[in-house]
């Protein structure tokens, strides 16, 4: 709309009378609440309710996204406050309603921080209940890769907090005497082309497409590449790890679990479909995909190193 069409029928409706102090919190404080005005009945009907009610208020808009078919994996964006997160809530809510009977989780709700993966949790508890919660696992992606690296009976050393992990590659920089590099650049460079690309060698590293990061030459790459050395190196010396590695080796762990179970499918297929009782039982465990579903709150650059749905 034209501003001054906005003033007309927004602002000039809702100004005060008289003079206001801007300073003066506590007058404020007994004024009217505001009002709003719309035409949307799904609004108008949820402007009555709580705001909790509000924290799972789903529009009509974002009811199309979130029972929408899809064949494999589907991307929702949006600035802060447009209901992202309202959306992922309902889309486990769908998932879980289309599931046959049974007691296994086989639906994933993950997000990259502990605290933010206690509110989904809270949250989904309020839209389903108990019910709902017993077939989705509701945790972040660091506590998830763990319980996968776990799982393999691997240890890799206890984790550098973040602080710690940049820290480090401070130290590496200052005894390379390297000190024009970038440490914040170089951990950006590890997680999201190295760890993410499995750069294993640096002939692979000088390869690989670096799609949305900073163009850098030959050398530079080099350069980085003996820098990341040297950072591994200290981890391996002090026996650490960083949340990034810990990631990079569960997704490793599941792409090969993938690949047994990709093989013992193309295998029963060969077989005529039937049953592989003894095969399956001898692996010591019955092989299939960890989840069925996944969905991600906040899948945004920097959150997901190494660690990716498609692993799954």
């Amino acid at each position: 709309m034209d501003p001054d069409d906005v003033r007309w029928h927004i602002t000039d409706k809702w100004r005060a009378d008289e003079e206001v102090n801007t300073g003066d919190w506590a007058r404020a404080a007994k004024r009217a609440v505001f009002q709003a005005e719309t035409d949307d009945d799904a609004v108008l009907d949820a402007l009555g309710r709580s705001f909790d009610a509000w924290r799972l208020f789903l529009h009509p808009e974002q009811h199309r996204i979130a029972t929408a078919d899809v064949k494999g994996s589907a991307k929702v964006t949006g600035g802060p406050g447009t209901g992202k997160t309202v959306v992922a809530l309902h889309r486990v809510c769908h998932l879980v309603d289309r599931l046959p009977p049974g007691h296994s989780r086989p639906v994933l709700l993950t997000t990259y921080n502990t605290n933010l993966a206690l509110d989904l949790k809270e949250r989904l508890r309020q839209l389903g209940g108990d019910e709902l919660l017993r077939r989705v696992d509701v945790e972040s992606v660091d506590a998830l890769a763990h319980e996968v690296v776990s799982e393999s009976r691997l240890d890799l050393g206890l984790p550098l907090d973040d602080d710690a992990a940049m820290a480090l590659w401070h130290t590496v920089l200052t005894e390379t005497d390297l000190l024009a590099c970038d440490a914040d650049f170089l951990d950006a460079e590890f997680r999201h082309v190295i760890l993410a690309h499995g750069c294993g060698s640096w002939d692979s590293y000088r390869r690989v497409t670096r799609s949305g990061r900073p163009r850098i030459s030959t050398a530079q790459r080099h350069e980085v590449w003996q820098l990341v050395q040297a950072y591994r190196a200290h981890l391996d010396a002090t026996r650490r790890t960083t949340y990034a590695l810990i990631a990079d080796r569960a997704a490793g762990l599941e792409q090969r679990r993938m690949a047994r179970v990709e093989e013992q499918a193309r295998y029963k297929e060969e077989q005529g479909g039937r049953d592989l009782v003894h095969r399956e039982a001898g692996s010591g465990m019955w092989l299939k995909p960890r989840y069925r579903h996944i969905v991600v709150d906040e899948a945004h650059g920097g959150a997901w190193p190494g660690l990716t749905p498609p692993h799954f």
